[in-house]
């Protein structure tokens, strides 16, 4: 059934988006813990090594992205309205959106886009509305992009770049951008509705070979690992700067 199929296919491209950005997010938080045991320097041995997974890593993350949206343009051929209550509401009411999606562009064909970093330290969320308690300082690593920089390009109109702040916070910005496409993913899920389909077609009993149930079983899968509004709520505990 093409509901399915189409079903799978945006759920396997949402699983890639998940996996990079855990993979971002980890690939920064290794570079924190080893900046806190051996100290913030240039001069540590594997540094460009460090630097090249970093970069690695944010490009893949754009990367799935953009084929996660790609997926939503095309299925928006077929399921109809769903392209403006998604991709489209995302661009007009979030500037992180736009900015992360022209960011692809800009690291695909300019320039790695780390321009600065600076080391500090953040507060886990729970321990932060904890009164009564002392606050622990984590170390961390702040990515930083120049605006002035990407002015420089060809890539970013004046209108994506203009809500910016001068020094773009990646992980920031990236965990903003990620709350669009849950938000996103929500959606399109509530309106093409294969979720229901699958639960329907896995009470069922009815023998037809035209329905292919390991697809099924694999799409209930997903779904049920990767709740979009409980991503967006687990995500806030990673920690605030």
């Amino acid at each position: 059934m093409k509901m399915i199929a189409d079903g799978l296919a945006i759920e396997e491209a949402f699983e890639c988006v998940l996996l990079d950005y855990i993979e971002y997010e980890s690939s920064v938080f290794r570079l924190s813990l080893e900046g806190l045991i051996r100290g913030h320097s240039e001069r540590n041995s594997n540094f460009f090594d460090n630097r090249r997974m970093i970069n690695r890593s944010i490009s893949n993350f754009l990367s799935s992205s953009r084929a996660y949206t790609d997926q939503i343009e095309k299925m928006s051929l077929t399921y109809k309205g769903i392209k403006a209550k998604t991709l489209s509401h995302e661009y007009d009411t979030n500037s992180v959106y736009p900015f992360a999606c022209k960011l692809r562009n800009y690291v695909q064909h300019y320039d790695v886009v780390i321009h600065k970093k600076r080391h500090g330290s953040f507060t886990l969320l729970e321990d932060f509305h904890s009164e009564g308690v002392s606050r622990p300082h984590n170390s961390s690593l702040e990515l930083i992009i120049d605006k002035n920089r990407l002015m420089e390009t060809d890539v970013f109109s004046k209108k994506v770049l203009e809500p910016m702040p001068d020094e773009i916070f990646i992980t920031r910005t990236f965990r903003d951008y990620l709350g669009c496409l849950l938000r996103i993913h929500k959606t399109i899920r509530d309106e093409i509705k294969y979720y229901e389909l699958c639960v329907e077609l896995s009470k069922s009993e009815i023998d037809d070979k035209s329905i292919d149930m390991r697809k099924v079983d694999a799409l209930l899968g997903l779904i049920r690992k990767n709740y979009p509004v409980d991503i967006i709520q687990n995500t806030k505990m990673i920690g605030v700067k």
